[in-house]
Parts: C-alpha cells; sequence; structure tokens
C-alpha cells in the first residue's frame, strides 16, 4: 500500500478470490493508511491470501506481545462487487462520510487531452458549438496549460497574459453555458521546476538524505499544506474554475520523509498526511464555490480508499478496454449503486467503450478531437435513459457468466447490458478508433473496429419480479423484442459484441 519502486501504491486494501458458489477476501480496516502488503500466492490449485505489515525484522521474546493490525476476513457469494460492498460497510464508520455529488458529476465532459500537451485557447474556443450540440456540459483544461508541473501558472505561449488571458477563456466558455475544470497534481513537482529549486526544504528526502526520485512535496509539512490552500483559492477565486481533476498515481500516496527539517515523528507521516491533502483541497475549494467538482484519476491503479471522502467524481483512469465495466462495477459497490462514476475514453478507444460505459451505470466523457455522429448517437442514448444514478444490481458472476452482464433498475424499469470480449483475442489490449491515441482524423491513420465476436443462445435477465409481465426492447436501437413473464425471464436471441436491453413493466 505504500510508494514502491514503481511510484505507485496505496489503494484498496483489499484481495478476493472467488468461484461460481463463493468467494473470500482479506481486507485491512483501518481508518488511516498504514504500510501493508496484501499478497496473493497460489500452488498447486491453492491460494494463500494474507495482510502483512512492511516493518522488517521485529525481535520478539518470551512474555512480549504484538499487536497487529486491524483485519477482516470477509467470506460472499457472487463476485468482488460482494467483498467490496461488505468491506465498503466496515469501513465506513472509520472514515467521513463520501460527499453527495452535484448534478453536473453525472453530465458528459469533454478534455483536451486529445491535442496532447499541445492545444491552444483557439482548439477549445472552436469547439464551443459542436460540444453544445453533443451535449457535453463540461470542458476539462488538461496537461499543457501550465509552465511546468508544479509552477501552476499559465504557459506563455498559450496565455500570452498569464493569469488575465486564462480568466478570459473560462469566462468565454462559462457564457456559452459550459463549466470549466483544471487538470493538476496535487503532492508532486517537476524537478526543473521553479518550485523545487526555490523550496528543496518542501521536497520528501529519503534516509540517505538524497530528494526521493518522484519529488513529493511532503504533505505533512505546515508549508506545503498553506501553498496548496493558496493556490486552491487562486484556482477558485482568480481562475473561477468550477473543478478540479487531480490527476496521476502518485497522487494515491506519498513516500516516507526523512527531511530533518520537517521534524516528523515518524518517516510515514508524509504517507498519512495525503489524506489530509485531500481534504484541505477540497474543503478550500468549497470555501470559494460551493458547488465545486473533485474529479480523482489515478492513472491505472485502484483509488487511495482514504483519499474518497473528499472527492464526488470518481473516473476508471487509463484502462484497457476489458477494465472499462470492472472499475465502474468497483467504485459502484465502494461508494454506492448510483454513484456516478466517469469514463474519458469514449469514442476514444476502438470497440464499443460507449455501449460498455452506459450499460453498465458509467458516465461518459471523451477527449476526443473528432467528434462525429458516433458520439452523438450514443451522448443522446446516455441522455434519454441517464443509468448512471439508477441503482446498479450485482446478479451476474464476473468472471463466470457468459456473455458478462449487468442490471441496473431506474424507476421501476430494468436494463440489462451483455457484452462479449472480442479485445481478448488481440494480444494488443488498447487500440484507438483511428490509429492513436490522440486521435483526430489524420492521413494514413484508418478507423480500427475489433473483430466480431458473435453470441447466440438464452439469455436470463435476472432480477425481475416473478409476479409481472414485461416489454422487451432494445433500447440502442428502439427495436421490440417481446414480452415475458418474470417467472420465465428468459430471451432467446442473437447479437455481436454487446446488447443493451430494456425491460419495462405492463400494466
Amino acid at each position: 500500500m505504500g510508494l514502491n519502486a514503481l511510484k505507485a501504491g496505496a489503494g484498496i486494501p483489499l484481495t478476493d478470490i472467488w468461484n461460481e458458489n463463493f468467494g473470500a477476501a482479506v481486507a485491512y480496516i483501518g481508518g488511516r493508511p498504514e504500510n501493508i502488503s496484501l499478497p496473493v500466492r497460489a500452488d498447486n490449485g491453492t491460494a494463500e491470501l494474507s495482510v502483512e505489515r512492511m516493518s522488517g525484522f521485529i525481535p520478539f521474546g518470551p512474555g512480549d506481545s504484538l499487536v497487529t493490525v486491524k483485519s477482516a476476513i470477509i467470506i460472499h457469494e457472487g463476485d468482488f462487487f460482494e467483498a467490496l460492498k461488505q468491506y465498503s460497510g466496515l469501513v465506513h464508520p472509520l472514515l467521513p462520510a463520501f460527499l453527495k455529488p452535484t448534478d453536473e458529476a453525472y453530465r458528459p465532459e469533454w478534455c483536451t487531452w486529445g491535442y496532447n500537451t499541445n492545444f491552444t485557447a483557439g482548439n477549445i474556443l472552436g469547439k464551443i458549438s459542436t460540444l453544445k450540440q453533443l451535449g457535453f456540459k463540461s470542458v476539462i483544461i488538461d496537461d499543457g496549460w501550465s509552465v511546468s508541473h508544479g509552477d501552476w501558472v499559465p504557459d506563455p505561449e498559450k496565455f500570452p497574459g498569464g493569469d488575465k488571458d486564462f480568466r478570459k477563456l473560462t469566462d468565454t466558455l462559462h457564457k456559452a453555458g459550459l463549466r470549466v475544470r483544471l487538470w493538476w497534481i496535487p503532492g508532486y513537482a517537476d524537478s526543473t521546476s521553479s518550485l523545487a529549486r526555490l523550496h528543496p526544504d518542501w521536497l520528501v528526502r529519503n534516509s540517505d538524505g538524497s530528494v526521493h526520485r518522484s519529488y513529493a512535496l511532503c504533505p505533512a509539512y505546515a508549508p506545503v499544506k498553506e501553498y496548496y490552500k493558496n493556490l486552491v483559492r487562486k484556482f477558485t477565486e482568480v481562475y473561477g474554475l468550477d473543478g478540479f481533476k487531480l490527476d496521476f498515481s502518485e497522487i494515491n500516496t506519498a513516500p516516507p520523509c526523512y527531511n530533518p527539517v520537517h521534524r516528523h515523528n515518524d518517516p510515514y507521516d508524509s504517507y498519512d498526511g495525503t489524506p489530509e491533502l485531500f481534504r484541505i483541497i477540497y474543503e478550500t475549494a468549497r470555501k470559494y464555490n460551493p458547488g465545486i467538482l473533485i474529479e480523482y484519476c489515478a492513472c491505472g491503479i485502484p483509488p487511495n480508499i482514504y483519499h474518497l471522502p473528499y472527492v464526488n467524481l470518481a473516473v476508471t483512469s487509463d484502462p484497457s478496454i476489458g477494465q472499462i465495466t470492472n472499475r465502474i462495477k468497483m467504485y459502484k459497490a465502494l461508494i454506492g449503486p448510483d454513484r456516478p462514476v466517469l469514463e474519458e475514453y469514449c469514442g476514444v478507444l476502438a470497440g464499443p467503450v460507449y455501449p460498455l460505459v452506459t450499460g453498465s451505470g458509467g458516465v461518459p466523457g471523451t477527449f476526443s478531437t473528432y467528434l462525429d455522429d458516433y458520439h452523438k448517437k450514443w451522448l443522446d442514448i446516455y441522455s434519454a435513459k441517464g443509468l448512471s444514478n439508477g441503482e446498479y444490481l450485482n446478479l451476474y458472476n464476473t468472471g463466470f457468466d457468459y456473455p458478462e452482464g449487468h442490471v441496473i433498475k431506474k424507476t421501476g424499469n430494468f436494463y440489462f447490458a451483455f457484452y462479449t470480449h472480442p479485445w481478448e483475442k488481440l494480444e494488443k489490449k488498447r487500440w484507438y478508433r483511428y490509429g492513436t491515441e490522440f486521435d483526430g482524423r489524420k492521413e494514413g491513420h484508418e478507423k480500427f473496429e475489433f473483430p466480431p465476436e458473435k453470441w447466440s443462445g438464452k439469455l436470463e435477465l435476472r432480477g425481475l419480479d416473478p409476479k409481472r409481465n414485461y416489454r422487451i426492447v432494445n433500447y440502442e436501437t428502439e427495436s421490440e423484442i417481446g414480452n415475458i413473464s418474470g417467472n420465465n425471464p428468459y430471451v432467446e436471441i442473437s447479437f455481436v459484441n454487446y446488447l443493451l436491453l430494456e425491460a419495462l413493466p405492463l400494466r
């Protein structure tokens, strides 16, 4: 759970294994981060799960006692959703309550990342008309707006007038009816940044006195906390921002700090201090904008459970296509079955990303620079059904039920999503619609589609009331499938790659 050699760590302190009949999980249950490991060892058809405290060698003699970290063994039916749901119930009393999401958190967003760091204000302003036509409600100004990571001031090549020009951009977007959120990385700086050069005393240092390779700013050091209070005040008050996108896997945690200037009681004060940093960011921003929206993107790894009380929009964060539904499901188990989970690779990754997100109850976002009719079609479907605030019901077992199934209940209707896995046939797990991650249509970059995977057979629509009859509709194509009884909830059907069904109770 600590910061490891890959500069990443800290997430959900739980490991789980399951089969078709039951599952077993082990978890650390505590109100603060602990430097522990949760390894899984498999051998000869058996698996061993454990919680190990990373304390090194502890002398232990007759009459000595040892207090371990508080842990739990969770036995459950179904898949990992049930283990995470029980874990969330155990840890909830120890943490501040998870924030109630704003209405904005359920609305699609567009991000400048499709331009990489090379966007201009003109690129954004030139998209306003298209964004509004497609139903986007917000814009994220992503990486590339500042002179460096750590020196959070506008790049003079993009904003010659500095803060004044940046505010001019946010004001223009606001006048067009769009919310504006800003990308940045709390707790870290580039080694070449002015911040790192001017404030070397703020940096985390290793036990040998060297600066930690991550260039982390110690979140337990008072001047660092004050710096972030002032920075967040500037972002919300001077720039007039509506929210933040907090990004990079490093933000999950901090390395142990041996900087003598900080006078830590324990080197792991820095590790324990990252939730406090998130609290400072949220509470300071809320003073100047009570409706502030905080996105949390841990770049491909699970979030830090201790940060979740201070964010109100979870992000699935840089997935391969096969991870999207699992990550949405993970957050629904942890935070709540009707909470928003953003996926910003819609229309960027090849394959049915919009259907994957829509059907499993996520919120579609995109950084595609090529906004075609494909985006409009799926954003219209999302707007019409709004399944992200429906109740996710865990009625299908990930890893054992095929095709993969998800069901959401909303206003008395049931929404089913079924997926084959054509992407598993390919060695490369991330393909892009038009050849590159930054997917503006370019000469020589043909549109990529996964090879189709067809499924035919009898699908069970689980969760229906056995005393009622239902009308079944394909809500993508608006085509009638037929009527069924809840006590015989099966449909005979064929589909390719995915199928989205709506079950409407008949009177």
